[in-house]
C-alpha cells in the first residue's frame, strides 16, 4: 500500500520525528558554537598547558553562578536560604 500511496504522489511526513530531529541539530549546533568560542577565548588568554586549555573548551557550556544564585535559593521555592560559609575560614 505504500509503494502504491508513493507512485501517487502522496508522502507523509512524520511531523514528531522532523521535529525531534531539527531540535538535535540545533542543539548540537549550539554545542558547536559554545565550543568553538571557548577554544579562541582560551587562545586568546594564553594558557599555559593543553590541561587548561582543555578545561577551558570541555566547560564551555556551564554559566556562572549570579549573586542571586549563590544566596537565595528561596526564589525557586526548592529550599529557604541560609546563610553557609563558602570555606572554613569564612566566619561571617
Amino acid at each position: 500500500m505504500a509503494a502504491s500511496t508513493a507512485a501517487k504522489g502522496k508522502f507523509f511526513v512524520d511531523t514528531k520525528k522532523l521535529d525531534e530531529m531539527m531540535k538535535e541539530a540545533l542543539e548540537q549546533e549550539r554545542d558547536y558554537k559554545l565550543r568553538n568560542d571557548a577554544k579562541f577565548r582560551a587562545t586568546e588568554q594564553k594558557t599555559a598547558t593543553y590541561e587548561e586549555f582543555k578545561g577551558i573548551v570541555d566547560l564551555a557550556h556551564l554559566k556562572p553562578l549570579t549573586k542571586t544564585d549563590q544566596n537565595d535559593s528561596s526564589a525557586n521555592g526548592t529550599a529557604k536560604s541560609i546563610r553557609a560559609p563558602w570555606t572554613p575560614l569564612d566566619k561571617k
